[in-house]
C-alpha cells in the first residue's frame, strides 16, 4: 500500500495568498491533513478526524465523505499567488483590502426593500412585539431567555432606542421616554456600570447567571455601547427640544466615571469587570473598543475634558497592545476572546471620531489600519447555494455579510451592532473609495434577509432578521437558518438613520448608493447636483442624498447629521431626476 501525504497552507483570510503542495506523480487536491492510499486501481482518501466543530461543541460526529479517485484522475485548482513586501503584519491587511475582488466578478445585490421600507416594518415589529408595556422598555428579542429579554448593549438594549428615537411615530417616542425612566436609576449596578442584563422587567443581572462564577462578570463592551448610544440620544433630544430627566444624565455620568476609574486603577478596560466592585476580573482584549468614542461624546456633552484625555490614553493602549499586532478580541459575549469583528469595527469608530475631534493624523492612520483589518471579516463574493436550500430558493447574496468572530462560523447581515458610519467618516478624510465600496456591500446586503409580508424568510414574522448567513455546516446547515429575532434588526435600523441613501462627492463627481436604489450623476453645475435615481423595488421609497464638496468634507460629521436632511420620494418602480443643493 503506497501512501501520499501532502498539506495546503494559506493565510487565515478568505483569499489564497499561497499554496504549497507535495505530491507523488499525481496532481491531486484534497482537504488538509487527509491521507491518500493507493489500493489497486483506486485512490482512497481517509480522514483522521472523527469529530467536527459545531456551535461551541467540538464533539459532533464528522459527516463529510472524502472523495475517492481512480488512478489518473486529476484535480485542478485556480488560484493567484500575491508576492509583496510585508515588513509588518499590517502589510498583509493593507494588501488584502485592495485585493478582495481579485478572483471574484462584480456582484449585483438583491434590491428588494429600501431603507425606509425596512425601517417602517422593523419599527412596527418593535412596537408590537419588543415593547413590554407593563414595565415600559424595549426587550432585545422575544424574551425566550434573559439575554433575549434585556441586555444593555451589544445586541440591542439602549442601542435599539437610538434609531427608534428618530421615528416620527408618537407612540414610539412615548415608549422611548418610558424606556429611559425604567432604566434610570434601577439599571445602574453598584460598580457604576450598567447592569449587564436582566429579565421580567425588574430582575437585574451583573453577568451570566447560568454559571455561578460568572454571575457578576460584566462584559465591559455592553456599558460602552450604552454610554455611546445614550449620549447620541441626549444630543438628539436636545435637537428635538425634548425634556431630559437630570436623573438620566447623572446615571450616564456615573458610567463614564466608572470607565475612568477602571482605566486609572487597572490600566486597561479589560474584558469583564465585576458588577459590584467595578474592577477588572478578566483582563486583556479590545472589549472596550467603543469606550474611547463614547468618552469623546461624553467630553463634549458634559463639558469634561478629562474624558477626552482618558479616551486618547485608552485608544492608544489598545492600538499598541492589540491593533498593531493584528488582533481584536473580546467584543462578543459568547466567544470568550476569539478574534472578532465586533470590537474591530468599534475600534475603527473610536479612531475615526478621535481624528475628527483632535485633528491628530495618527488617529487617521490607525483608522486606516483598522479598516483594512475589519475588511477581512466581510465576504467579497456570492456563495453558490444549492437550489434545494432555503437561501438558494430565496436567491440570497452573501457579498457584504460580516463574520462576527471566529467561533461563529457564519456571516451576518450588518455589523454587531453598528451602522458602518466610521467608513464614511474616514472616506471623507482620505478620499479613498475603497471604504465606501466596503460600506456599500454591507448596507445593501442587509435588507434581503428581512422577513417581509410579501417574502417570508424561514417563516419568520415581518421585520425579523436572523443573524446567520450560513455558508458552512456549522449549525443549521449550509443555506439554512431557524426563525430568530436578532441584533441584525437593530443594525438595519441604525443603517437607515445614520447613513444617507446616496452619497455624492462633488469634488470627484462620484456617487455611492447604500440604499436599495440605483443612481447616477447627470450633471454638477453651480453648486447643484442633478441625479437620476431609480427605485427598482416593489415598494415606495423615501430617501436622503448627501452631496459634499472638498471644503464640506473637512467639517466634522456631527452626530444626528442627517436629522434635517431633505427626504425625497419615489414610487415603486419610478425613476426621477432630482436636484440636490
Amino acid at each position: 500500500m503506497k501512501k501520499i501525504n501532502f498539506s495546503i497552507m494559506m493565510a487565515s483570510l478568505p483569499f489564497f495568498y499561497g499554496i504549497c503542495a507535495e505530491t507523488v506523480n499525481q496532481n491531486t487536491g484534497f482537504s488538509p491533513l487527509q491521507t491518500v492510499s493507493l489500493i489497486g486501481e483506486k485512490l482512497i482518501c481517509d480522514t483522521p478526524f472523527k469529530f467536527r466543530y459545531e456551535i461551541t461543541n467540538n464533539s459532533v460526529a464528522w459527516l463529510d465523505v472524502p472523495a475517492n479517485f481512480k488512478v489518473g484522475d486529476e484535480v485542478k485548482y485556480t488560484f493567484r499567488s500575491h508576492w509583496f513586501n510585508a515588513p509588518n503584519i499590517q502589510s498583509l491587511f493593507d494588501h488584502y483590502l485592495v485585493s478582495r475582488y481579485d478572483l471574484t466578478p462584480s456582484q449585483k445585490p438583491n434590491l428588494l426593500y429600501s431603507f425606509s421600507e425596512c425601517f417602517k416594518v422593523i419599527e412596527q415589529k418593535f412596537t408590537t412585539q419588543n415593547f413590554v408595556p407593563e414595565w415600559g422598555y424595549y426587550a432585545v428579542g422575544m424574551r425566550e431567555n434573559f439575554l433575549q429579554d434585556w441586555q444593555i448593549g451589544r445586541t440591542g438594549g439602549m442601542i435599539s432606542t437610538y434609531p427608534l428615537l428618530l421615528a416620527k411615530d408618537t407612540i414610539t417616542r412615548r415608549n422611548l421616554v418610558a424606556n429611559f425612566n425604567w432604566l434610570f436609576p434601577n439599571g445602574i449596578s453598584p460598580s457604576g456600570f450598567f447592569w449587564d442584563s436582566g429579565e421580567k422587567g425588574n430582575r437585574w443581572y451583573g453577568g451570566n447567571i447560568r454559571k455561578p462564577q460568572f454571575k457578576n462578570l460584566h462584559l465591559v463592551r455592553k456599558s460602552g455601547d450604552a454610554l455611546y448610544y445614550i449620549i447620541k440620544q441626549f444630543e438628539l433630544m436636545r435637537l428635538r427640544n425634548m425634556q431630559i430627566n437630570p436623573q438620566w444624565e447623572q446615571g450616564t455620568i456615573g458610567v463614564a466615571n466608572a470607565f475612568v476609574r477602571l482605566l486609572e486603577k487597572c490600566r486597561q478596560f479589560g474584558n469583564f469587570a465585576d458588577s459590584s466592585a467595578g474592577d477588572v476580573v478578566v483582563g486583556g482584549s479590545t472589549s472596550g473598543a467603543i469606550v474611547p468614542v463614547a468618552l469623546v461624546l461624553a467630553a463634549d456633552y458634559f463639558k469634561n475634558p478629562h474624558y477626552l484625555k482618558v479616551a486618547e490614553l485608552s485608544a492608544q493602549k489598545m492600538y499598541d497592545d492589540y491593533v498593531s499586532k493584528g488582533i481584536t478580541c473580546g467584543g462578543p459575549g459568547d466567544a470568550m476572546q476569539n478574534p472578532d469583528s465586533e470590537s474591530g469595527y468599534a475600534m475603527l469608530e473610536s479612531f475615526a471620531l478621535l481624528y475628527e475631534k483632535t485633528g491628530n493624523e495618527k488617529w487617521l492612520q490607525y483608522a486606516r489600519e483598522m479598516a483594512a483589518q475589519f475588511s477581512t471579516w466581510v465576504m467579497s463574493y456570492d456563495y453558490e447555494y444549492s437550489d434545494s436550500c432555503l437561501f438558494g430558493k430565496l436567491n440570497m447574496k452573501t457579498t457584504g455579510a460580516v463574520f462576527a468572530n471566529t467561533q461563529n462560523k457564519h456571516g451576518a447581515p450588518g455589523i454587531c451592532t453598528y451602522s458602518g458610519l466610521a467608513l464614511l467618516r474616514i472616506y471623507r478624510a482620505t478620499d479613498n473609495p475603497v471604504y465606501l465600496q466596503l460600506l456599500k456591500e454591507i448596507t445593501q446586503a442587509i435588507p434581503q434577509f428581512m422577513s417581509h409580508s410579501t417574502r417570508s424568510v424561514a417563516g419568520m414574522p415581518p421585520g425579523w432578521i436572523n443573524e446567520r448567513v450560513s455558508t458552512t455546516d456549522w449549525f443549521e446547515g449550509i443555506g439554512e437558518i431557524i426563525p430568530a429575532s436578532t441584533f441584525a434588526e437593530t443594525a438595519m435600523l441604525l443603517t437607515a438613520v445614520e447613513l444617507p441613501s446616496i452619497y455624492v462627492d462633488a469634488e470627484f463627481k462620484t456617487c455611492y448608493t447604500f440604499d436599495h436604489l440605483t443612481s447616477g450623476i447627470v450633471s454638477i453645475k453651480d453648486n447643484k447636483v442633478r441625479l437620476r435615481v431609480t427605485n427598482p423595488t416593489k415598494f415606495d421609497a423615501y430617501f436622503t442624498v448627501l452631496a459634499e464638496n472638498k471644503s464640506q468634507k473637512v467639517i466634522r460629521w456631527n452626530e444626528n447629521k442627517l436629522l434635517k436632511a431633505k427626504r425625497y420620494f419615489l414610487k415603486a418602480g419610478e425613476q426621477k431626476i432630482i436636484i440636490v443643493d
